[in-house]
């Protein structure tokens, strides 16, 4: 009986060569054009791909989630729409349809709500799809397969607060939701007169009439600390005890100084 291994791929380069030697495993059709394409706007796309309608698409790829990689992706797509004419003769053995706008298609091995929101936001002529992959092992051969990842919808009635629990559960790994948690009742037992304000993306701490001292922002494999330092913030971001007691020291300082000023 034949099995299949589910494996990690060691960095986006293995992934990209299995795409780049099997171009139809993204869709029926599909062709590669040309692989770390160096581009004007942001550095070198991944993949520059060919659909069976002639229109092309721009693929991204991340061997873990990055919510960055939507932005990268639409700088890539803006160079590429904007030299179509110059890619049709680069590579005049394909038939690309200059008159079409090209695609987009990202491929992680999952996508964080926040980037399954945005592609909801750009143009209604510019397609972009989600690919969560599993890439497989048999017989020392390796496949990916894909999973479209549906976008979601901003609904039109009013969404209930955002919570504490929402902006933990948003960190992927146990012990930094820990962290996180530790961070937060770290913030509130510096004073009694320390207010919250809980934010989608971030939780604002203030003393008494204060501008906002401190920010703790969730991320999937840490979260961000910025303590306000003169006019600017100044940020760094967590992932371990050893930074969150770095930064705690700077949090303290700061929050004696702006008492003592008052």
């Amino acid at each position: 009986m034949s099995t299949y291994e589910k494996i990690n791929p060691e960095n986006e380069r293995e992934l990209e060569d299995i795409i780049f030697n099997e171009p139809e495993t993204v869709e029926e059709g599909f062709s590669i054009l040309a692989r770390q394409l160096y581009t004007t706007y942001g550095g070198k796309l991944d993949l520059l791909g060919l659909d069976n309608s002639g229109k092309m698409v721009v693929i991204e790829l991340k061997v873990t989630e990055d919510d960055g990689m939507f932005a990268q992706a639409l700088d890539y797509f803006a160079w590429v729409n904007d030299n179509i004419d110059s890619l049709k003769r680069m590579f005049p053995e394909y038939n690309i349809d200059e008159n079409q706008t090209p695609r987009i298609v990202l491929i992680a091995p999952s996508f964080s709500d926040n980037v399954r929101r945005r592609i909801t936001h750009v143009r209604d002529d510019i397609n972009i799809s989600l690919n969560s992959y599993s890439l497989l092992k048999h017989a020392g051969e390796k496949l990916v397969v894909f999973n479209e990842i549906p976008p979601i919808i901003p609904s039109t009635t009013p969404r209930n607060p955002p919570t504490k629990g929402d902006l933990i559960n948003y960190i992927q790994l146990e012990e930094i939701k820990n962290l996180y948690t530790e961070a937060v009742d770290f913030v509130h037992n510096l004073n009694t007169d320390i207010k919250e304000n809980i934010t989608a993306g971030y939780i604002a701490f203030r003393y008494r009439n204060s501008p906002q001292l401190f920010y703790l922002g969730p991320r999937r494999q840490g979260f961000r600390v910025d303590v306000l330092s003169g006019d600017e913030y100044e940020g760094s971001f967590i992932s371990s005890k050893t930074e969150w007691e770095e930064s705690k020291s700077k949090i303290i300082k700061i929050f004696e100084e702006y008492k003592q000023n008052q």
